[in-house]
């Protein structure tokens, strides 16, 4: 898990950006857990797993069942 923790906080560092800012989609339980430890939100995609495998997770922003998904559209302020 370090190497994907260090992956995240490389993203954040590149985009010049802390890790407060940053959102990440993921769909596994353990991206979930890396981008907790670095203190970034997530959005998780319930593509192969359900949405409660990760209510234990306090970063979950919300969640959406693939990149096409409607709710996706004004997530942040803005239609993608």
């Amino acid at each position: 898990m370090g190497a994907i923790l260090n992956k995240d906080l490389n993203a954040s560092d590149i985009l010049k950006v802390s890790p407060e800012e940053c959102m990440v989609f993921e769909d596994a339980p353990k991206g979930i857990e890396a981008a907790l430890n670095a203190g970034m939100k997530t959005v998780v995609l319930t593509t192969m797993h359900t949405a409660d495998e990760f209510a234990s997770y306090s970063n979950v922003w919300g969640y959406c069942k693939d990149y096409s998904d409607e709710k996706l559209n004004g997530l942040f302020g803005q239609e993608l």
